[in-house]
């Protein structure tokens, strides 16, 4: 069971590392970037300007909660033929490593069925659009780089995106000497099994945003056996960023808790040790 859920975890995390180096098979022109200007950050600019041609109208949204996202139906349709409709997060502020300031804003797409209803499978997720904005000399902003065309976006469950613009807002980084990024923790439940790992998401500036599997975040099957089976184990990582003056920060994560040390998994011990994974750009991953 716990190979079966952490090989479903591991392909959401992969599903990123694919589109990520999806991007770099793209050509990234910073000149092309910086056409794409507009007046304000407002949803409504912000569609115009990136979705002008993809829009049908107003949405139907039944849930009240994701009703309060600005958000508009897309000329396009879900694997199941559901309609497509682009929500907003809220603009996220932040500061470069040279002090200027950039706004990074979320366009997620989840799928709604015709009553309005948040089509939702414990593995089906939804993709987002990201894409970085500073404030032109000329007024408005212009943008500075974004995801790729295609971009399979970060995951989730229950029909929605693992991206969350409250813990990213509160998470950017510096991930290398002139990236900033943020640390996800990407979480997967079933039958009593949870699940999780790392990943980092890269805000480039020069190229593509992307976000990269870092490595395990933590296993707990007490649900399985009780809390008290000497059969449970669980487990966390923390991760830290190393900051060495490279390119890429190496990024540690430490691991505390029970974990099994052997490869049959029979073997459970407490374990409290460090990892470092250094991001290897050829491979666009962190070994």
């Amino acid at each position: 069971m716990k190979k079966i859920l952490l090989a479903m975890t591991l392909a959401m995390a992969t599903t990123m590392g694919v589109a990520a180096n999806d991007a770099h098979a793209q050509s990234f022109s910073s000149s092309q970037m910086q056409q794409t200007k507009v007046r304000d950050l407002s949803f409504k600019s912000i569609m115009r300007a990136l979705y002008a041609g993809k829009m049908l109208g107003n949405a139907h949204i039944a849930d009240d909660e994701l009703s309060q996202f600005p958000n508009v139906v897309l000329d396009e349709t879900s694997e199941i033929g559901e309609s497509v409709v682009a929500l907003m997060h809220p603009v996220i502020e932040y500061e470069n490593q040279d002090g200027q300031k950039r706004y990074l804003i979320a366009i997620e797409k989840p799928s709604f069925d015709e009553d309005g209803n948040l089509v939702a499978c414990h593995v089906c997720d939804a993709s987002v659009d990201l894409y970085i904005f500073k404030e032109s000399p000329l007024g408005g902003y212009e943008l500075v780089s974004r995801t790729p065309d295609g971009y399979d976006g970060m995951g989730g469950s229950w029909g929605r995106s693992s991206f969350n613009s409250e813990d990213i807002a509160g998470t950017i980084q510096p991930l290398g000497k002139s990236l900033m990024g943020s640390l996800m923790n990407l979480g997967y439940c079933s039958t009593g099994v949870c699940e999780s790992v790392w990943l980092a998401l890269h805000l480039l500036e020069s190229n593509y945003i992307g976000a990269y599997y870092v490595g395990d975040g933590g296993t707990d099957t007490s649900g399985i056996y009780g809390e008290d089976s000497p059969l449970a184990y669980s487990y966390e990582s923390t991760p830290s960023v190393v900051n060495n003056g490279a390119t890429y920060y190496p990024i540690r994560l430490h691991f505390v808790g029970d974990m099994p040390t052997d490869e049959s998994g029979e073997q459970i011990n407490y374990v409290d040790f460090s990892q470092e994974l250094l991001f290897n750009p050829i491979a666009k991953e962190y070994q």
